[in-house]
């Protein structure tokens, strides 16, 4: 797979989220109070399975949770942008192994629509408890695993990933 280091293109990712960080809008605010409401109640599912020894209910309800946390970060994002905030770390790199194969796929069979770089959005892991991060990292380890040639973005939770034909 041929992907470029970004150049001129992280210049501008740096002034455009620069320019966002500044503000934060009260549909990010609501995202995440949704994230926060899903995870307590998976949780609690989780309890109640386990409590009642109802295990193999489990990871089909864990796929479900990663489903719904997908759709509700990216909304509204095209296939330029993934957001993997919220998810668990095995279907972070499921979700990004998968946007990656798709715009390559796109490329190869030459569709004009297809992107030719990808925001890979995984947060910084303030949230990832006392453990420490696990999806930025996990993210960094597939992109190099694959040989996927890859610019992470000021150390702000972001990768920049560039195709090219």
């Amino acid at each position: 797979m041929n992907v470029l280091v970004a150049g001129a293109g992280v210049a501008l990712f740096f002034l455009v989220n620069f320019v966002r960080s500044f503000f934060v809008q009260e549909s990010d605010l609501e995202t995440e109070q949704d994230i926060d409401q899903l995870h307590r109640r998976f949780n609690s599912k989780m309890e109640e399975l386990k409590r009642e020894k109802r295990y193999k209910e489990i990871g089909p309800q864990t796929d479900d949770f990663n489903e719904q946390i997908f759709k509700i970060v990216n909304k509204g994002k095209g296939l330029d942008e993934i957001d993997l905030h919220g998810l668990f770390k095995k279907y972070a790199v499921q979700y990004c192994e998968a946007r990656i194969k798709k715009i390559t796929e796109m490329i190869r069979n030459s569709q004009p629509n297809a992107p030719r770089q990808l925001i890979v959005i995984t947060g910084i892991g303030n949230g990832s408890g006392e453990g420490g991060p696990k999806i930025k990292p996990a993210i960094k380890d597939y992109l190099t695993d694959n040989n996927i040639n890859h610019t992470e973005i000021s150390n702000r939770g972001a990768f920049l990933v560039l195709f090219s034909s």
